[in-house]
């Protein structure tokens, strides 16, 4: 190279910074997804024929206590991979669930992007194969907040 030649420039540090920053982030809700009971409501959420269970399908297909289900669930939204929603008060119904999990932006990235999750159509197959009791079939038949 000859002194009149600028030296070729590649990524800098800051921008090496931010791409490592990204690649922790995802690392990191990774870790969060790959726990087992984490990693089981993630399919179940993808399984769901609406994509958006309510608490109670989720505490009978997981069989968590509610304790544990609502850690589980708590950690999965602070990671950024689900998102709660809940029906305003007037469009609640007496004995039905109010409050649904899907998945966020990032979590669909995520099982998208990781080979161990199965296929969201396997899921559902699955899922529609279940012996579900009456709770959960009505269950499913509510309204969701996420419903257009």
């Amino acid at each position: 190279m000859s002194s009149t030649e600028a030296p070729q420039r590649g990524l800098s540090r800051e921008s090496f910074s931010a791409l490592s920053a990204e690649t922790d982030r995802r690392r990191a809700r990774l870790e969060v997804a790959m726990e087992e009971r984490r990693f089981r409501l993630l399919e179940a959420i993808v399984a769901h024929p609406h994509r958006a269970p309510s608490k109670a399908e989720l505490r009978w297909t997981s069989a968590l206590d509610p304790a544990t289900l609502y850690r589980q669930l708590s950690r999965l939204e602070e990671a950024g991979l689900i998102e709660r929603g809940e029906l305003p008060p007037g469009e609640r119904r007496e004995g039905l669930p109010y409050v649904f999990y899907r998945l966020t932006a990032d979590g669909r990235a995520l099982i998208d992007s990781v080979p161990v999750f199965a296929s969201p159509e396997a899921l559902g197959r699955r899922y529609a194969e279940l012996d579900k009791p009456d709770e959960v079939r009505r269950a499913e038949r509510c309204p969701r907040p996420f419903d257009a």
